[in-house]
């Protein structure tokens, strides 16, 4: 389910739920007190209104008197159970409420006689059943109302049921919200925690930890953010080997030219090779052929494109491929090894011939890395029909079949050759320059009997043997 959705949802059943609960618990409380209240008033309100009219004919019917004192005293002593309030001119003469410890107020004197009843706790208000019953007292008429002490009785309980219902919504309520707040907190809990987490694996990340993979199980967007994070993490984590490689077979892949360029140098010093300008020559295209190399590596570890200017001019492989023997051949036998050169085809092809030297080279370092000591390896130009092809053979390890077709990938390395430098870039580079070349590169091998790398580019028209 996506957030989008569950956030929303998760509030209106909670909402639902609290204010649900509210409800029904407030109604249980109201009906219950309702209820007990009613069967109470129910007999009281009965009982009264079966006295109030004997009671106002009686009253009626009473002789004259002469104070107001005799009259409120034989109401007291004939109706016990009730309060009288005599009224003269609309207004409170005399009330038997104040012998009880009760203020009595006037509210609304007619037509409805409503009075308010205050005691020590509480304000009452009380409102006539009848008429007044009328009876005269010295030269002047007096209203007689009278009130039930059990109607009285009844309205204070009524008040006392009032709060007690306040009082029981309030502790409801207070309990619903506490746990409205512990289903909040839950609920951000459970909303927050894969953001924390996501924000920790951030801190590995910024830390140089790439490895900081996270798991969250489900679909919303939550998911989806860290299967990107992991992605992003993974893909650093990638770049970075990638770059550690990049920066090890850097040294590798200028390794073989700057040896054999020391080498001839010294040789020139030692006076084994004469200081003639071919082989000047010779150590300036070196120099090229390292500038070259530089280029390409940085090319690759920048992530562009692998596009480089080539110099495509009609040679002879032969004449290039017996120059380089000549010009490695001390590297190759300091190795102890023997390079052996094996040209038969002389026909031309387009191509750029500092770039062949580059990969005959890097193919030539392979062959020294891999080959056993005392091996050999074999430089051969021979055609094949419209096409001329050069191996290079060695009699090494070989590469495992099930891996020829990873060999000339990028950063693509020997499972069994893990602990030898190199072969990293140098066959990536090398397929990249002979398909710039027009030319074809691949690769023959059995365990245990060595490689045979196959350069092939078509022959120019009119150098066809």
């Amino acid at each position: 389910m996506k957030l989008q959705t569950k956030l929303p949802l998760v509030v209106a059943v909670c909402t639902v739920a609290l204010l649900g609960s509210y409800y029904l618990l407030s109604s249980f409380s109201a009906n219950k007190a309702i209820i007990k209240f009613d069967s109470s008033a129910l007999i009281t309100l009965s009982r009264a209104f079966t006295q109030e009219l004997e009671m106002f004919q009686s009253i009626n019917a009473m002789e004259p008197l002469d104070s107001q004192t005799e009259l409120i005293t034989l109401l007291e002593q004939t109706y016990p159970n009730h309060y009288f309030i005599l009224l003269i001119n609309s207004k409170i003469a005399q009330n038997t409420f104040r012998h009880h410890g009760f203020e009595l107020e006037v509210l609304i004197s007619s037509p409805s006689h409503q009075f308010t009843v205050t005691d020590e706790n509480k304000t009452l208000v009380m409102q006539a059943f009848m008429e007044p019953a009328l009876v005269q007292v010295g030269h002047q008429r007096a209203q007689v109302l009278w009130f039930s002490k059990d109607i009285l009785t009844q309205h204070s309980q009524d008040i006392d049921m009032r709060a007690l219902l306040h009082k029981d919504f309030a502790y409801w309520l207070a309990i619903l919200s506490l746990l409205a707040v512990i289903v909040s907190w839950l609920s951000a809990w459970y909303f927050l925690k894969p953001i924390k987490s996501l924000g920790r694996a951030f801190k590995q990340v910024e830390s140089g930890d790439y490895h900081a993979e996270l798991d969250h199980a489900g679909n919303d967007e939550f998911a989806t953010l860290i299967t990107r994070f992991n992605q992003m993490a993974a893909e650093l984590a990638k770049t970075t080997a990638q770059r550690d490689q990049l920066t090890a077979d850097l040294a590798h892949e200028l390794r073989a030219p700057l040896t054999n360029l020391r080498a001839r140098i010294e040789a020139i010093q030692d006076g084994m090779l004469p200081a003639e300008p071919v082989q000047f020559n010779r150590l300036i295209g070196q120099t090229v052929s390292i500038d070259n190399l530089i280029e390409d590596l940085h090319a690759l570890s920048s992530g562009t494109a692998f596009v480089t200017t080539l110099d495509m001019q009609p040679q002879q492989p032969a004449n290039l491929v017996k120059d380089l023997c000549e010009a490695y051949r001390p590297l190759v036998e300091r190795n102890g090894m023997t390079l052996f050169c094996e040209c038969t085809d002389n026909r031309k092809v387009m191509l750029d011939a500092q770039r062949l030297n580059q990969v005959l080279l890097n193919l030539i370092e392979n062959a020294i890395k891999y080959a056993a000591q005392g091996g050999e390896i074999r430089l051969i130009v021979a055609p094949k029909e419209s096409q001329l092809c050069i191996h290079v053979i060695d009699k090494g390890s070989g590469v495992d079949p099930n891996r020829i077709e990873d060999i000339f990938n990028r950063y693509y390395r020997d499972s069994g050759q893990q602990d030898t430098k190199g072969q990293g870039l140098g066959l990536d580079i090398c397929a990249r320059l002979i398909r710039q070349m027009d030319g074809n590169i691949n690769i023959k091998s059995k365990p245990n009997e060595g490689a045979c790398f196959t350069l092939t580019f078509t022959v120019l028209e009119g150098n066809h043997s």
